[in-house]
């Protein structure tokens, strides 16, 4: 097997319900130039049995001897990744079979030196895999200035590049910023794009590429209420690093957002997911 262009690294924890959705989504790209890297993080149900029934010498499957929890196998499966470019695909989320090629395209093009990163829009998808809405990265299309990017993020208090799934990125980034820090974990992947394009561009695509799966649990809730926490942490981490030029202006809106963008999750999750024990 040749060298992959591209590692697609799913961190799977007892994920018998969806695995093999993302699993078929990345075997039926239109790009076949990948490798699949899966680390099992000790699940308890049916998972690992999933993974196994597959015979495709593309699939590096690995089983941690103790739970390590999420960023931590995040960080394990880049450490294992070969590719030139590197895509995290949670273990319930969906890519569209032309995801890796218009992905790859853009930053195999040789006029995008300056791209250290795509991303694209995508569903948002429930529990039955039924479409409830897109998100986006709103008015952009094409390149992006990083540093610009990631203001726009903390102006939104948000995160509009989008979920692990949503993104590819150039592995050699790695060696410059290092891995994913856990310390903020619920918007760990917004803290790494943040750090990611402080060495290059963004670019987006505007079309869905990919879907990221909401689930009915009964954490929902908290998850809100965590994400708003985290947020305002990585607002003002940020805003102290002098290299991110995050103004009090932006620094204020980015607050204000954040709450605004809580109590819109919670409308979200009462009327799309209803608790459940």
């Amino acid at each position: 097997m040749t060298t992959p262009i591209v590692s697609v690294c799913i961190p799977s924890y007892n994920s018998e319900k969806y695995i093999y959705f993302a699993i078929d989504s990345v075997l039926q790209q239109q790009y076949q130039n990948f490798e699949l890297i899966i680390i099992d993080d000790c699940s308890t149900d049916n998972t690992v049995k999933i993974i196994l029934s597959y015979n495709d010498e593309r699939i590096k499957f690995y089983q941690n001897k103790v739970n390590l929890g999420p960023e931590k196998n995040w960080n394990s499966l880049l450490n294992k990744a070969k590719g030139k470019y590197i895509k995290l695909l949670c273990d319930d989320d969906v890519l569209y079979p032309d995801c890796l090629i218009k992905q790859i395209n853009v930053l195999e093009h040789p006029d995008n030196s300056t791209i250290i990163m795509v991303s694209c829009s995508r569903d948002i998808i429930n529990e039955k895999g039924k479409k409830i809405l897109v998100r986006q990265f709103p008015n952009v299309i094409g390149e992006l200035q990083g540093a610009y990017a990631i203001k726009k993020n903390i102006r939104a208090g948000t995160n509009l590049i989008g979920e692990p799934t949503a993104v590819l990125f150039r592995k050699e980034v790695i060696k410059k910023i290092g891995f994913f820090d856990m310390t903020m974990p619920y918007v760990i992947d917004l803290e790494y794009w943040s750090r990611i394009l402080l060495t290059g561009n963004l670019y987006v695509i505007p079309e869905p590429l990919c879907a990221f799966r909401v689930s009915n649990k009964s954490c929902s809730i908290n998850l809100a209420n965590s994400q708003h926490v985290d947020m305002k942490l990585l607002i003002n981490k940020l805003y102290k690093n002098k290299a991110y030029s995050i103004t009090t202006f932006d620094r204020y809106c980015g607050i204000t957002m954040s709450h605004l963008n809580n109590i819109l999750r919670k409308l979200f999750y009462q009327f799309f997911l209803p608790y459940k024990k």
